[in-house]
C-alpha cells in the first residue's frame, strides 16, 4: 500500500544539498593490471591508445586511497547507511536495446587517481569491476560514470543509457518518511554540478524491473548542491575516464583527464515525494533531465516505466541535460539520533557506572539537553528530557561536539551557547557521565582516567564529548544527585565543661600546652542540633535532619577544612590507621571517613573561647557518590574566656620547709590558687590559699610550707575563676628527711615484713600506719599504742604484690612517710 497525495501532485518539499560527509578508507585484497589495446572509439585525447592499468592494492600507495562513503550530513542532520536491516539492493543499467548507428556503447568510468610515467601508466587505488552494475554496491566516492545519459552521436565520450535503477526486490517499508531517503552524488566543480531527475520505484516485476513510480518527480539542479563546497576533493581533486565496451570489458582506453574537481552531492527524504509513513517502496530511479522536459506531472509516472520510448527517452540526449557524472553511491540512508537517558544516581561513579531511576524535573525544574558545537559556540539542538528520562536528538552534524545537560531551557537551536546556560536547581549536581556506544570521543564511563576528553578535571561536569560518524549514538547517559548537607553547629557551654590545664583526656590523646580540651562527646555539647557530633544529612544516604552522624546514625566521611588559630582537634584513626593524631586541613588527617565522635577531642587555647574569640573549626560531610557539601562551622562559645595560662610550677625543701613557686600569663578572671596536700595522690588536704594578681602581663606567685610531712609530700595548684569554675596544675613532689632519724623502716626493699622503729614517743601514745598502693588505694592498715621512748613495729606484708607502696604512720605529733617497694 503506497501512502500518496493526491494525483498529479508536485512535491512539496526540497531537496537538500549535502554538506559533508564521513568516510572510510576502503583497502582491496586483490588488485588489476592491464595492458591491453584501444576499447572501441575514437582516439584518446590523452596520447597512446596502450597504457599499463594499475587498480586497487597494485597501485602504489601515492595514489589517495579509495574512500567509501558511510554517512553524510545535510544542514543540521545526519544520514548513514547504516539503518538497522539489511536491504538487497540490486542495481540496473538501462541501455538502448538498439543503440542508433554510430552511438559508441561503452562504459565511461572516472576514477580519482593519476596518469604517470611519460603517459604510460594509469593508477588508482579503486578496484575494478568488469561491470559497471557492480561499482555501485561498494559507495565507492571517487569513481563512476562519466556523462551517464549522454548518447548523441555528435558527442564523443558517451553511454546508450536511458535510466539507473537502484532496485529493492523486497520492497521496503518506511517507517519515518521524513527521516529516511536517499541520496545522490555527482563529480563536478562545487558551483556547477550536472542536472538529473529522480522519482520512486512502487512496483517492480519478478526480474526486478520497475512496473510503477509514485507521482511526484524531483529534478535536481546545480543549486540544489551545497555551493559552499563539495564533500570530498573540494575543487582539487584528479580524475581520469576509462572507456570500455560492454562486450569486451577488459579493452581500455583512456578517454580524458580531468583536473580541480570534487564529489557533491543532494540528500531526498521519502517524504519529499510526499510519501507517508509505512508506504512500501521498491527503490528508485534516476533519468535524463530531457525525461522531465519531454513529460508532465500527469504523464510522468506512467511514462517513466519504458525507457525504450524513445518519445520520453530520447536516443540524442545531449552532455547537457545527461551529461550527469555520477558517483558510484547507492543505497538507502535514515537520519542520525543520538539517544540516552538521564539518572538520579545517588551513588556516583563509585560503582563503576551511571545509573539510578530516570529523572527529568529534579526539584520540579525541566532538563534539557543541548548539542554544542563548542569551537563556533553554536547550538546545534535542543531537547527536552522525556518523563522516563530518556532523550532523543536528530538534529545533528559531525565534528567533535558536545552534549550538556542542564535546566536552563533559554537557549535556543542557531543561537550562541555560553557557559551560564549550564545549572542545575539548588542543592543538585552532576553525578558522572558516559559516553554511550558508537561515540568517536569515547567509550564507558567517563572516569577521568585518561587524557583529553576523558582527563581528571572532565569528569562529572554534565557534559558528554561526541563524535558521530556513522550509525547512531545509543545509551549515552547523564548522572544527577543531589548534595549533601551538613549542620552548622553552635554550643553555649560553662567553662567548667573544658578540662584541667594539664589534664589529658585520656589514652594516646596529649596534654597541649597553653589549651584545655573538652571530648566531642561531652554532655555539655548539646544543644537543638543535637549532640556534639558532627552531622549533616543528604537525599539519598540519609535524608533525615542529621541522620548522617558519628554518634550511632548513617556513618559518612566528614572533612576539617579550616581550624581557627585558638582551636585543635585530635582523632583516634585506630591502630592500623596512625592511632591518635592532630586533626590538620589540606592534609589526610582532615578527612575522616566513618567519623565516631567518641573519637575526637577539641582543644581550645586559654585565654579564648567567649564570644569575642569563640573556637571554631570548619567541616564539610561527603556522600556515597563522592560530593561534598559546603562548608559550615562548628563553633563553642564558653561563658568566659579560658583561664590562666600557667607557665611555670615548681617547688623545692628548704629548712624542714617546701617553698612553692609558680608564674602565670593572661590571667583573667582568676580569684584565687588553693595549695594541696597528699602524701598518697589520692587524699588531698588544703593547706593554704593565695589571691590572684589578675595582672596581664606576667604574675610570679610563691606559698611556703612550714610543716611538710617527712618523706615524700605531693603538691598541685587548684585554680578557682571567679564563676567558680576550677582547674588544676600538674603534680610536683618534694621530699625531706625531717624524720630520717625519728623513724627507721627495714628492710626496704621488702618481702614478708616491715619492721619500724620510732624514737621520742610517748607511752600508750595512739600511733596509726597506712601503706597505699601506686594508684593510692589503701593496701594496709593498722593501728598499735607507743611506748615510752621508742616503739618497733611489725607488720605482716606477705600478701602484698610486687609493686611501689607509700607508708604513712601517724602519732599524734608528726605524721612520717617512705616510699616502699616490694620486687
Amino acid at each position: 500500500m503506497i501512502g500518496l497525495c493526491s494525483a498529479y501532485c508536485e512535491a512539496a518539499y526540497a531537496q537538500t544539498g549535502i554538506s559533508a560527509a564521513y568516510h572510510t578508507t576502503f583497502i582491496p585484497s586483490v588488485g588489476n593490471t592491464y595492458n591491453t589495446g584501444a576499447a572501441p572509439g575514437a582516439a584518446s585525447s590523452v596520447g597512446s591508445n596502450n597504457k599499463d592499468y594499475y587498480y586497487g592494492n597494485l597501485s602504489g600507495s601515492a595514489v589517495p586511497r579509495a574512500q567509501q562513503l558511510q554517512s553524510f550530513q545535510t544542514t543540521n542532520s545526519t544520514y548513514s547507511y547504516y539503518i538497522g536491516q539489511s536491504l538487497p539492493l540490486q542495481i540496473f543499467v538501462r541501455r538502448q536495446t538498439t543503440p542508433p548507428a554510430n552511438l559508441r556503447n561503452v562504459d565511461l568510468i572516472f576514477y580519482e587517481g593519476t596518469l604517470s610515467s611519460g603517459n604510460t601508466e594509469v593508477r588508482t587505488n579503486y578496484p575494478y569491476y568488469p561491470k559497471m552494475e557492480d561499482n555501485f554496491a561498494h559507495r565507492f566516492l571517487g569513481m563512476g560514470t562519466d556523462n551517464l545519459f549522454t548518447n548523441d552521436v555528435n558527442q564523443v565520450n558517451n553511454n546508450a543509457i536511458e535510466r539507473v535503477d537502484a532496485i529493492i526486490a523486497s520492497g521496503y517499508n518506511i517507517e519515518n518518511a521524513a527521516a529516511t531517503g536517499f541520496a545522490i552524488l555527482e563529480r563536478g566543480a562545487s558551483n556547477a554540478h550536472d542536472a538529473c531527475v529522480v522519482g520512486i520505484v512502487t512496483a517492480v516485476d519478478a526480474n526486478g524491473t520497475p512496473t510503477a513510480y509514485a507521482p511526484t518527480f524531483l529534478r535536481v539542479n546545480s543549486s540544489n548542491y551545497y555551493t559552499a563546497g563539495n564533500i570530498y576533493g573540494g575543487n582539487t581533486a584528479d580524475y581520469f575516464i576509462t572507456r570500455r565496451n560492454v562486450n569486451t570489458n577488459n579493452l581500455l582506453q583512456i578517454s580524458d583527464i580531468v583536473s580541480n574537481q570534487g564529489i557533491g552531492g543532494v540528500y531526498f527524504s521519502f517524504m519529499d515525494f510526499n510519501l507517508s509513513n509505512h508506504s512500501v517502496i521498491y527503490g528508485y530511479s534516476i533519468f535524463p533531465v530531457d525525461f522531465w522536459n519531454t513529460t508532465t506531472p500527469a504523464n510522468r509516472s506512467a511514462s517513466a516505466v519504458d525507457w525504450t520510448n524513445t518519445t520520453v527517452f530520447p536516443n540524442n540526449t545531449t552532455e547537457t541535460n545527461g551529461g550527469i557524472d555520477l558517483s558510484m553511491v547507492a543505497g538507502i540512508v535514515k537520519k542520525m539520533i543520538i539517544s540516552g537517558s538521564v539518572h538520579h544516581d545517588g551513588n556516583g561513579l563509585t560503582n563503576a557506572a551511571v545509573d539510578g531511576d530516570g529523572i527529568y524535573s529534579p526539584s520540579g525544574e525541566q532538563l534539557y539537553v543541548y548539542l554544542v558545537n563548542p569551537s563556533t559556540h553554536n547550538i546545534i539542538s535542543k531537547v527536552p528530557v522525556a518523563n522516563d528520562g530518556t532523550f532523543e536528538i536528530d538534529k545533528i552534524t559531525f565534528g567533535n561536539l558536545e552534549l550538556i545537560l542542564s535546566t536552563d531551557g533559554s537557549g535556543t537551536e542557531g543561537g550562541t551557547w555560553n557557559s551560564s546556560l549550564k545549572k542545575l536547581p539548588s542543592g543538585w549536581e552532576y553525578a558522572g557521565e558516559h559516553f554511550g556506544i558508537n561515540n568517536g570521543s569515547g567509550s564507558g564511563v567517563k572516569d577521568g582516567s585518561g587524557t583529553g576528553y576523558n582527563s581528571p578535571s572532565s569528569v562529572k561536569n554534565g557534559i558528554v564529548p561526541v563524535e558521530i560518524r556513522d550509525r547512531d549514538m545509543i545509551e549515552v547517559k547523564f548522572g544527577i544527585q543531589q548534595t549533601p548537607v551538613a549542620d552548622p553547629k553552635e554550643y553555649q557551654v560553662p567553662n567548667s565543661a573544658f578540662s584541667a590545664l594539664y589534664g589529658s583526656p585520656g589514652g594516646d590523646f596529649p596534654a597541649v600546652a597553653g589549651f584545655r580540651y573538652i571530648p566531642m562527646n561531652a554532655a555539655a555539647l548539646s544543644g537543638p542540633g543535637g549532640n556534639g557530633s558532627l552531622s549533616g544529612s543528604d537525599a539519598e544516604d540519609c535524608p533525615a535532619a542529621a541522620a548522617c552522624n558519628g554518634s550511632g546514625g548513617t556513618g559518612a566521611t566528614f572533612t576539617v577544612t579550616s581550624v581557627k588559630n585558638n582551636t585543635r582537634l585530635w582523632y583516634d584513626f585506630g591502630a592500623a590507621n596512625g592511632g591518635v593524631q592532630q586533626v590538620i586541613p589540606n592534609t589526610a588527617t582532615a578527612i575522616i571517613p566513618d567519623f565516631d565522635y567518641n573519637k575526637m577531642v577539641i582543644y581550645g587555647a586559654l585565654n579564648s573561647g567567649d564570644a569575642s574569640n569563640p573556637l571554631v573549626f570548619n567541616y564539610t560531610m561527603t556522600d556515597a557518590a563522592g560530593s561534598s557539601s559546603a562548608p559550615v562551622s562548628y563553633t563553642i562559645i564558653t561563658a568566659e574566656p579560658l583561664p590562666l595560662q600557667l607557665t611555670a610550677f615548681s617547688g623545692y625543701a628548704r629548712e624542714q620547709q617546701t617553698v612553692l613557686e609558680w608564674t602565670t600569663e593572661e590571667e583573667k578572671n582568676v580569684s584565687h590558687f588553693d595549695i594541696l596536700r597528699s602524701t598518697n595522690g589520692s587524699q588531698w588536704a588544703t593547706i593554704g590559699s593565695v589571691q590572684a594578681q589578675s595582672q596581664p602581663a606576667a604574675n610570679h606567685y610563691s606559698f611556703t610550707d612550714q610543716h611538710p610531712y617527712s618523706g615524700i609530700n605531693l603538691y598541685k595548684l587548684q585554680m578557682t575563676d571567679l564563676d567558680k569554675s576550677n582547674s588544676y596544675s600538674k603534680v610536683i613532689i618534694v621530699s625531706h628527711n625531717i624524720a630520717a632519724a625519728r623513724m627507721i623502716t627495714a628492710p626496704n626493699p621488702f618481702t614478708e615484713y616491715i619492721s619500724i622503729k620510732l624514737q621520742q614517743t610517748e607511752q600508750d601514745e595512739a600511733i596509726s600506719v597506712v601503706i597505699y598502693d601506686s594508684k593510692g588505694a589503701i593496701s594496709v592498715a593498722d593501728h598499735f599504742k607507743g611506748a615510752n621512748g621508742s616503739t618497733s613495729l611489725h607488720l605482716d606484708v606477705t600478701h602484698l604484690p610486687p609493686g611501689n607502696y607509700y607508708l604513712e604512720v601517724s602519732t599524734s605529733r608528726e605524721v612520717y612517710t617512705d616510699k616502699l617497694v616490694k620486687p
